[in-house]
Formats: C-alpha cells, sequence, structure tokens
C-alpha cells in the first residue's frame, strides 16, 4: 500500500491547552501572530531541498515556500488559527492534508519526513512528540492558553486573571485592590498587582491611572492567552510582574453562530461570617449572561467579520453596621473584528470593543436591631439615602497592518486608542459625608443622607502608536531580528470632591486629661471636619525603542541579545514637566544550552532590567490643583442628630482645635517636585 503521509516527526504547533514555553529565538511569535517553521528530510533524514510546501487557512492565508539546501522553510507573522499544509518535491510523494495549529506563544519547528515516489509502504504511520514544557531556544517562562479548549476542559473563572493564575509563580492578589473598575487581579513572583502589563491585539489596555488591571473585557472575547512571567524579551516593556498578552477572536470563510447563557442565583454562593462592622451573612448578589456571537467571510478569503454582544446583568446588596448598599450593573458589552487580505501577505486588522458602564448604586440606612434576612432582602430598609453611580470602561479601537514582503522581512504597524471613564456621580450630592464614632473608638458609623464618598468627573485616554520590523539572515548561525518603536500619549482628567465638599466625623473625648491639650475635656464630644477637592488635565509621554538578536548558534546554543531604551514624561496641569526620565536602558542578556544535545537537559542563564513609568495617579496628587485642609472642631447643635445631613450646628470655625493645612489649592512649583534623569 502507498501512502502520501509517513510521518510527522514533530507536531510542535498541535493543539496544547497550557505550555511553559512561549516563542522560539529563530522562530519567534509577536503580540497577535506566530511563525511556522521547520524542516523537510527524506526517509534518511537528509534535507530535500527545492521541495515546495504550501500552506493555507480558512482566514484567507495562501502562501508558499521553496525549501532551501538545508531543506529549512518559514512562514513568518501568520495569523492564529487552524492550517493545512502540503508538501512535493520531484522525485517524491506529494504529502497532503497535514493539519497545523498555529497558536500564541507555542515554540518548536516542525520536521516532516517525506518518501521516495513509489516506495513501497505497507501502513500510513504518524507520529507526534508533544510540546516540550521547556523550551531549548528561549528564556521566557509562562503559560500559553487556547481559551476554547481550555473553557471546554477545565472548570475555570470567567476572567482573565484565572486564567492567569495557572502560570507558576502566580497568586491571586489582596482583595484590597480589587473594585468595580479593577475586577480581580493576581500577583506574579512576588511582584505587586499594580506591576502587569495587559495588551489585546496588539493594544496596550493597563489601566495606567494606578496601573491595577485593564479594560474588562468578557471572555467569550479571547481566542488565546499567554501569560509572559519573567526573561521576555526587550519588545516587551512596562512590566515588573507578568505582561498578559490576548488575541481576540476574527473571522473566517465559515460562517458561525454562538449563544451562550450564564445564570448565578445567590443560592449557589456560599454564606461570610460577620465581622464587628459587615453584615456579610445579609450580603446578596446574583448575575445573569448572555452572549451572542457570530462570525464569517463578507468576501471569500478577503473580507472577514466577528462580532460579540453580551447583554449582562448583576445586582448585589452589601450590607455594614449601619447602611445597605444594593448595586446594580447591566450594560452590555460589544465588540467587532473585521480582517481584510487584500493580497497574499498582507493584512489590515481593525477592532472595536466598548466595555463602557454605569453601575448604579443606592445606599439604605436601616437600624440594625432584629433583622431577619428575608425581611431585609424583601423589602427597603430603612431610609433611602439616594444613588451614586460609578461610570467606568470607555471606547477601544484598534489598527493594524502587517506586511510580509519576502520569508526574511516583515514589518507590522498598529495605531489604537484607549478610554476609561472615571466619572463618580450620586443623587446625593449635596450632602456631606457624615460618621458619627462615639462610645467605639475602633469603629465608625455612616450617618447622614450621602450616598457616595467622593463626587467628580475624570476620564483616562491612551493613543498608542508601534511599528516593528523583523529580519532573519544566517551569519555564523541563524538570527532573527528584531527593531521597533512605540509611543504612547496619555491624557489623565480629574475632578474629585468629597460629597457636599465636606467631611465631618463626630468623636468623643475618652482621655482623662483631656484632648487637644486640654481644650476638650474627657466625655465632652467634638467634631473632625476636612474639606477636600482636586482637579486638572494632565499628560503623560513615554516612548520606546528595541533591538533583539535571536540568535541560534547551532542546534544546541542560543543566544538571546536585546536592547530597549525607553522614555517616560509626566506633566503637571499647566503643561510643565514636573518628572522625566531619559534613556532608560533595559537590557536583555540569555543563553540557553542544550546540556546532551537530546532535548531533555537545559542549561540556561538570562540577565534582564525592566522599568516601571510613573502612574498618572502621581500628576494628580503631586501636581494638580489640591485643597485639603483639616480641623478639629467644638460643636453644640444636636438638633439635626439622626435626621436630614447630620451635620452638626453651633461649629466654632473661628478657633479650631487644631488647624492642619495640607494643601492650599496651587499648583506646586515643579521644581520642588520634579525628577530628572
Amino acid at each position: 500500500m502507498k501512502a502520501k503521509l509517513l510521518s510527522i516527526a514533530s507536531v510542535m504547533f498541535a493543539a496544547l491547552l497550557l505550555t511553559g514555553a512561549l516563542s522560539t529565538a529563530a522562530y519567534a511569535q509577536d503580540y497577535t501572530t506566530n511563525t511556522i517553521a521547520g524542516s523537510v528530510k527524506d526517509l534518511n533524514g537528509n534535507p530535500v531541498a527545492g521541495a515546495t510546501i504550501e500552506i493555507s487557512s480558512a482566514k484567507g492565508v495562501r502562501r508558499s515556500a521553496t525549501v532551501g539546501s538545508d531543506g529549512s522553510f518559514r512562514f513568518p507573522r501568520l495569523p492564529l488559527g487552524e492550517y493545512e499544509a502540503t508538501v512535493s518535491a520531484s522525485g517524491f510523494e506529494t504529502l497532503s492534508d497535514m493539519q497545523i495549529n498555529n497558536q500564541l506563544g507555542v515554540a518548536g519547528l516542525l520536521t516532516i519526513t517525506i518518501a521516495p515516489e513509489g516506495a513501497p509502504i505497507e501502513e500510513i504511520v504518524t507520529t507526534g512528540v508533544r510540546q516540550a514544557s521547556v523550551d531549548f531556544n528561549t528564556n521566557e517562562t509562562g503559560i500559553s492558553v487556547n481559551v476554547g479548549e481550555l473553557m471546554n476542559k477545565y472548570p475555570v473563572g470567567r476572567d482573565i486573571t484565572s486564567v492567569a493564575l495557572f502560570a507558576p509563580g502566580a497568586q491571586r492578589g489582596d482583595t484590597a485592590f480589587n473594585t468595580r473598575r479593577n475586577g480581580n487581579l493576581a500577583s506574579f513572583s512576588g511582584a505587586s498587582v499594580a506591576e502587569n502589563a495587559y495588551y489585546i491585539n496588539g493594544m496596550n489596555v493597563t489601566n495606567f491611572r494606578n496601573f491595577t488591571g485593564g479594560s474588562t473585557i468578557p471572555f467569550e472575547f479571547f481566542d488565546q492567552i499567554e501569560v509572559k512571567t519573567g526573561g521576555y524579551q526587550a519588545e516587551y516593556g512596562r512590566s515588573m510582574g507578568a505582561f498578559i498578552n490576548s488575541a481576540s477572536k476574527s473571522g473566517s470563510n465559515e460562517f458561525t453562530f454562538e449563544a451562550t447563557a450564564y445564570w448565578t442565583p445567590d443560592s449557589l454562593r456560599e454564606t461570610s461570617k460577620d465581622i464587628q462592622t459587615t453584615w456579610n451573612s445579609l450580603d446578596y448578589t446574583k448575575g445573569n449572561d448572555l452572549i451572542l456571537q457570530a462570525s464569517g467571510p463578507l468576501w471569500e478569503d478577503h473580507l472577514f467579520f466577528y462580532g460579540l454582544y453580551n447583554d449582562r446583568s448583576n445586582y448585589e446588596q452589601d450590607f455594614s453596621s449601619s447602611q445597605r448598599v444594593d448595586t446594580f450593573d447591566d450594560d452590555p458589552f460589544y465588540a467587532g473584528k473585521i480582517d481584510f487580505v487584500p493580497f497574499d501577505g498582507h493584512r489590515l486588522e481593525y477592532t472595536y470593543f466598548t466595555d463602557q458602564r454605569k453601575i448604579k448604586q443606592t445606599t439604605y440606612a436601616f437600624n440594625e436591631a432584629n433583622l431577619d434576612r428575608d425581611e431585609v432582602n424583601g423589602s427597603e430598609v430603612g431610609q433611602s439615602l439616594g444613588d451614586s453611580f460609578i461610570l467606568a470602561g470607555g471606547t477601544n479601537e484598534i489598527f493594524k497592518y502587517t506586511g510580509v514582503f519576502t520569508d526574511w522581512f516583515t514589518i507590522s504597524a498598529m495605531y489604537g486608542t484607549n478610554e476609561f471613564d472615571r466619572a463618580d456621580q450620586t443623587t446625593a450630592g449635596d450632602c456631606p459625608i457624615v460618621y458619627e464614632r462615639m462610645t467605639n473608638p475602633g469603629s465608625s458609623a455612616a450617618i447622614g443622607c450621602w450616598a457616595g464618598a467622593y463626587v467628580g468627573n475624570g476620564f483616562d485616554e491612551r493613543e498608542s502608536t508601534r511599528v516593528d520590523a523583523d529580519f532573519y539572515f544566517s551569519a555564523l548561525g541563524e538570527h532573527h531580528i528584531r527593531v521597533g518603536w512605540d509611543q504612547e500619549d496619555l491624557t489623565s482628567f480629574d475632578e474629585t470632591a468629597y460629597s457636599g465638599g465636606e467631611y465631618f466625623r463626630y468623636h468623643y473625648c475618652t482621655d482623662p486629661n483631656g484632648c487637644f491639650n486640654g481644650q476638650i475635656a474627657q466625655n465632652e464630644e467634638y467634631v473632625r471636619h476636612v474639606i477636600y477637592n482636586t482637579g486638572g488635565s494632565f499628560e503623560i509621554q513615554q516612548s520606546a525603542w528595541y533591538i533583539q538578536d535571536s540568535w541560534q548558534l547551532n542546534d544546541r546554543l542560543t543566544m538571546n541579545i536585546g536592547f530597549r531604551s525607553e522614555v517616560f514624561e509626566n506633566l503637571n496641569s499647566n503643561g510643565e514637566v514636573f518628572i522625566k526620565t531619559d534613556d532608560e536602558i533595559a537590557p536583555r542578556l540569555g543563553v540557553t544550552f542544550d546540556l546532551f544535545g537530546d532535548g531533555r537537559t537545559l542549561v540556561s542563564g538570562f540577565y534582564g532590567r525592566y522599568y516601571m513609568p510613573i502612574a498618572a495617579n502621581t500628576n494628580i496628587r503631586m501636581s494638580g490643583a489640591e485643597n485639603y485642609i483639616e480641623e478639629y472642631l467644638r460643636h453644640n447643635g444636636y438638633d439635626e442628630r439622626n435626621s436630614g445631613t447630620d451635620i452638626p450646628t453651633g461649629v466654632d470655625y473661628a478657633n479650631p482645635l487644631q488647624y492642619n493645612l495640607i494643601s492650599d489649592g496651587e499648583i506646586p512649583d515643579p521644581s520642588t517636585i520634579k525628577a530628572e534623569q
């Protein structure tokens, strides 16, 4: 029996769920593409020079290459997904219908063996070798995940952090950093949760206000995710924890439609224990999600679409010892992607998504005595203090061009915009913040009519441009040189003040010797009063260029030599530079050696330097017009206690017990806070 397919000695690009290996040295990936490369050999292991290999995919890719004298071939910057390959050569049987899965971050070289024409073969033999958990050509560590396969095989949370936690050295971050804007976060190898970078389709979507998290994207929008936890090359920067890179789904020649629904009732959630100031046992939460996805060709082999609509509804009740806060979050998520292949080797991509949300919170006051769970969840408890609104997310657009001009030169360019809304609004915005701290110095209870602590408007906008080029050549081994430049122009606008413009907290002097040097006697009451507001528009400019050489000296030794230079520049609200760091040099030096040449024992070493930019929150807090006054005052009025605003009456503002001017509302002189390097 004759057979076209004898063996595939390695299926390095097989669909693996998780792998510790990332990109290879000479055949590396970028943010959204990967390279299929390898060699064609005969039955005796000799290279088949002049053989032709053709690959195709349902995403409009049609490429062919002629095998070199050493039997090698390379298809750089291929879109992710499934490919079919055909290999033919004069005097050999044609090998066809070979399946290759091109996955983000998965490394390895294909070795394809073809048989002489007319060779007597009694049976078809197809052998495969799993991708090694250690890549012998790179110093990078981390994981690569096919999201669809992960969801089908493992019960995993539907968010990017749940995937990232599979990476070695990862652990869930402190819940104190989890907010409705950030979501839950992860820490890697001892770094803080604010030292990670988040990218999708080549675009940085990291929250640059304080670096905690990024844009909120439904799990179903992701096609593949990779988490680089260490040793990553010079093209990756602005991170000292993990570099979390993802690629979205996209269309192909096949029409698809998918509907998915999730129901999360409160009855399936475990009840938490009560603590002194929080009635956790009364908390209530439920959620519903409907995800609709569709994709297909608009022009077969040339123009493809993908779209996602996520109708989501989440409701929570959260109890303290004096308030109940009801939270409603029901804004949908929209996303779409267009891929255009005008001719072979050139691809234009456009990605759009909006994660904009208006989260409504209604605050109720209640008497904690004799509360019953059914009573609490079945009716309003006490007086409604009003509604507050948290605005989050925004519109995002990504434009990308990829061009393969030869098998030794490729180029890609990306331009994108990324938005974060940061407004905090409330229907009780005229009500000051009031707390009572009387009999128990260790706790305080919210009183008054205020619903949200802060009121203000704010937004962050990112404009990002990036260009990368790849060169492949042979000189004392195999080289893959990548050079690139990127620029990010960031704008943060913030106007924030306390609800009602001020803050009161009642205190009770317990010191037998009195308080404030005896001005307040024991058992006498006083009030802490704070005025706080800040605002301004701030710009940050950051850029970088890099060069990286992945140099395979031979089959056993690889050198990864990189150089990155970064510039960070932060401006105050007057447009003056107050922090600037020039030429932050970040070398990346790595070596890997296959000790015995059998792919079993790896000796490697790596040295790298990484820099973090300055968070926009630093601009706002250090170089904005901040007015911050704290004072302790006498008062003699109790008429409004437990009704209305609950602010004190008869306050002696003219003679404060203690007065602290923390910030006077003036924009600081840059010379007093400037740092240049």
